[in-house]
This record gives structure tokens, C-alpha cells and sequence, in this order.
């Protein structure tokens, strides 16, 4: 994992751009200063990278995450799935081992701010157009690669992770009341806002432009809902299939830079991640490597059903339970890692179930997320609809009949 940082017309001026570099890149890495370390500067402009896998090679490492011409200058975090057909679609002596970086400020010379429709994959990128002179800054459709900024009348901060901007002393720290508001409502700071009043949050699917003339923030990507009642059930049961098949198996055998991973999952027992624990061991091609998370309080504790779903799937099967000391000790690693109030508790699950992983040679974990969301898996899609209903009712028959 790789996480970027940089400057623009900073008003300490230009001499202490790399002093400022090198603060921000390191604050970028959470727990272990391991890692590679770039930096590139161009006039007023400071770019920074901190690449915490190096490859063997500081060039192959540089590769990735940093490139720069006689016009453009980008730093990125990012996996490519379809980096061979980008490459393919772009020419010329690029391939898909020339790096994220590379690609991305070739795909931006050729089709322009068109360019985020042709990636897949996360990502989060920061590019200098030295002609146009201005910054260029993006995150992919769901924000999976974080990216927070800070602007003025005279400079423009941003970086992978608020601790990033924070090293830059004068930069104002008010705390936002509404957003504690909206932690102690939602358990978190829904984007873009932030704790802090001045930071912000690049929403997903979004693109920023930075010049003189300030910030234009624009929307690249919008989910569809788009219903076509011409076609079968069963044909987009397939479809569905399909679309599943095809992200699980991106995912599980993605291998850039010719670096081999090791993927496990992450299986609470559920239907998504049961699911994607049986799509990796078809992509892989072998007995998937599942990870369950358990505890001693019956009403918390699903590991019946992962331990169903790992005997369906005949995986390679491992367990932790969570105890209160746990629990305990690993809420300052949760400050540290989240750089502002974060109150769901699946947190605590997903760090102990990563480190277990983690303790069998696994480098990846596939994971569920977001199918309750997608497909209305949780209980409380099922108390809305009653409720639309409810609300379909006549006020004074409500209100003398039922209220």
C-alpha cells in the first residue's frame, strides 16, 4: 500500500518544499517507518509518495507510484486491473509493467479528463499539468484510496491521510461542531466534511482542479438505477454471476508488477463474503484460505455460520476471538489509523482478522463489504418498506386509527 502528499504555492516558498516533503510523506505510513520514501518538485509544486511494499529495484519501485516529463508530474496510489489493456490502448512502448504511474499520466495526455472512465481498479492520484498550471487531483468511484486537502487564497495542501497536512504548522486546526454532530449520529464524518473545519475529503467519483483561480470540484462517476423490465430474471441472475465472477477473480489474481500476493478472506458467514470466498477458491483455482473473527458473547457471535460456509467451501480454515482486553488495546491504533472520531465497531473485528491473516503469510483479504447495502441484506431494509407503507396511509386514518 502507497499513500501520497504534496504542496502547491506554499507561502513558506519554494526553499523549503522539501523540508515540508519530508515531513508530510512521513507522516503517511501508520505503524512502521518501513518503506520507500520519493519526492518531485517543480517550481512552486511539491509531489511526495510513500510506497510501503518497495520492489527489488529502486527504479521498479519509483515506478509505481511517481513519474515525470517535460509537462506533466504525478504521484499515485493505485492498482490497475485492466493495466494491460490501458497500456494496449494507449501505445506507443508502454505495457502494463511500466508502472501506475506512467500509465496514468499517459492515459490523462491522450484522453484528457476522460481519462478516469477507463480506469479500473482503486486509486487516488495527484498530477501537475506544468503547461496548464494546474493541479489535478482524483479517488476512484467508491473511495477506496482516501484523499483529504486544505486550500487558501495562497496554497493548496493535500495528502492520503489528515496527519499528513497536520505536519504543515501554521495550517489551521478548529474543530468543526457539526461535524461531532454528525459523529455522534452516524458514528462517523460522512464526506466531505472532516473533524477539523478547514480539511476536507474528495468525495468518490470526484475529480478537483487547483489553479489561481481556485478549486472546480466535479463528479466523474454516478451509480445507476436504471430499470429495464424488457429481459428475464434469470438473465440478470447471470449477469450478476458473471459481474461477481469477473471482480473476485480481478482482484484474487491480480499480480502488478509481476508481484505474486497471497489472498485470503475474510468470511463472517454471511451471504457476501461467503460468496466471495467461493468465487476466490474458483479464481485461484485451489482451496480458498478464509479468516473468521468469533466471540464469547452469544448475541455478537456468528461463527456457526462462517464455519458452515467453510466446510461448504472445503477452505483452509482459521479463527481468533475477540476478547475485552482486545478490545482495549487496540483503540489507540484506532485513532491513530482512522485521523478522526470513528465509531463503528466492525473496526475492532477487522483489525484482529487481518492480523490473523497476516500471522499465516497471507498479504490480502478479500471481504464483503457493502452487499447488505447493494442487495438490502440488513433488517432494517425490510422495517423501511413497512413503513413506506405507513406512510402511503391517509394522515387522520393514521392518526385516530393507529396513533
Amino acid at each position: 500500500m502507497s499513500a501520497i502528499c504534496g504542496l502547491v504555492n506554499d507561502t513558506s516558498g519554494n526553499h523549503q518544499l522539501p523540508e515540508l516533503l519530508r515531513a508530510m510523506t512521513g507522516a503517511l505510513p501508520l505503524h512502521s517507518d518501513a518503506g520507500a520514501r520519493y519526492c518531485v518538485q517543480c517550481e512552486s509544486v511539491g509531489l511526495g509518495v510513500y510506497q510501503q511494499f518497495p520492489l527489488p529495484g529502486e527504479d521498479a519501485d519509483r515506478a509505481r507510484s511517481i513519474y515525470e516529463d517535460e509537462s506533466l508530474a504525478t504521484v499515485c496510489t493505485a492498482e490497475f486491473y485492466n493495466a494491460r489493456e490501458l497500456a494496449e490502448s494507449l501505445g506507443g512502448s508502454l505495457s502494463q509493467d511500466s508502472g501506475e504511474a506512467a500509465l496514468l499520466g499517459a492515459a490523462y495526455r491522450r484522453f484528457g479528463l476522460e481519462c478516469f472512465s477507463r480506469l479500473e481498479g482503486p486509486f487516488a492520484f495527484a498530477l501537475w499539468d506544468k503547461n496548464e498550471k494546474h493541479l489535478l487531483l482524483a479517488t476512484d468511484r467508491f473511495g477506496i484510496r482516501p484523499l483529504h486537502y486544505y486550500y487558501d487564497d495562497t496554497r493548496f495542501i493535500f495528502g492520503s491521510r489528515i496527519a499528513a497536512l497536520l505536519t504543515v504548522t501554521d495550517l489551521p486546526r478548529q474543530i468543526d461542531l457539526n461535524a461531532v454532530y454528525q459523529y455522534l449520529y452516524f458514528s462517523c464524518i460522512p464526506t466531505p466534511g472532516t473533524i477539523y473545519r478547514k480539511i476536507k475529503k474528495l468525495p468518490p467519483g470526484h475529480y478537483l482542479l487547483y489553479s489561481q483561480m481556485g478549486i472546480r470540484l466535479h463528479r466523474y462517476w454516478r451509480m445507476q438505477y436504471e430499470e429495464d423490465h424488457g429481459r428475464s430474471v434469470s438473465y440478470y441472475s447471470e449477469c450478476l454471476r458473471e459481474l461477481l465472477s469477473k471482480g473476485v477473480r480481478e482482484q484474487a489474481t491480480y499480480n502488478g508488477h509481476n508481484v505474486s500476493r497471497s489472498i485470503g478472506c475474510f468470511l463472517s458467514g454471511g451471504t457476501d463474503s461467503s460468496t466471495v470466498t467461493g468465487l476466490a477458491g474458483k479464481a485461484l483455482n485451489q482451496s480458498a484460505r478464509s479468516f473468521s473473527i468469533g466471540f464469547t458473547e452469544d448475541y455478537f457471535n456468528e461463527i456457526e455460520y462462517a464455519r458452515i460456509a467453510a466446510r461448504h467451501f472445503r477452505t483452509q480454515h482459521h479463527e481468533y476471538f475477540v476478547t475485552p482486553e482486545d478490545t482495549a488495546a487496540l483503540i489507540p491504533k484506532l485513532v491513530q489509523a482512522y485521523d478522526e472520531p470513528f465509531g463503528n465497531a466492525s473496526a475492532i473485528p477487522t483489525f484482529y482478522c487481518a492480523r490473523l491473516a497476516q500471522e499465516n503469510g497471507v498479504d490480502v483479504l478479500l471481504a464483503g463489504d457493502g452487499g447488505d447495502e447493494l442487495f438490502g441484506g440488513n433488517s432494517r431494509y425490510a422495517d423501511d418498506r413497512v413503513f413506506e407503507v405507513y406512510q402511503s396511509v391517509p394522515g387522520w386514518f393514521r392518526k385516530y386509527c393507529f396513533e
